[in-house]
């Protein structure tokens, strides 16, 4: 929809009321079309660091392409991975009844 304002900060104010990010349908996509882009954009990012790494050559105080990977590795895994779930005492705590059907009584 193009806004009907008159004035130049109430089309700044329109465009700030749009999200930035939009779900597939809003373009006439299958919701799988956003999984896609996630992939490939997951695969780019690699690509792109994997292109970024030192060489296996030169003098030796460079730090090796291992090294980064690693590196990078580690830092995306710190930031964005969640802890591991403590199965054996969640499901104690509901005693062993994980069914949606049933009624834990605590």
């Amino acid at each position: 929809m193009i806004p009907d304002e008159e004035s130049y900060e109430a089309n700044l104010d329109f465009i700030d009321t749009i999200p930035i990010f939009t779900a597939p349908g809003v373009f006439g996509l299958h919701s799988n079309a956003e999984i896609t882009y996630f992939n490939n954009s997951a695969k780019q990012l690699w690509a792109d660091i994997m292109e970024m790494q030192t060489s296996a050559g030169g003098g030796a105080g460079g730090i090796n392409r291992e090294d980064v990977i690693s590196g990078i590795a580690d830092g995306i895994q710190s930031n964005t991975l969640p802890e591991v779930f403590d199965e054996y005492n969640i499901r104690k705590s509901f005693n062993n009844v994980i069914s949606p059907t049933q009624t834990v009584l605590l």
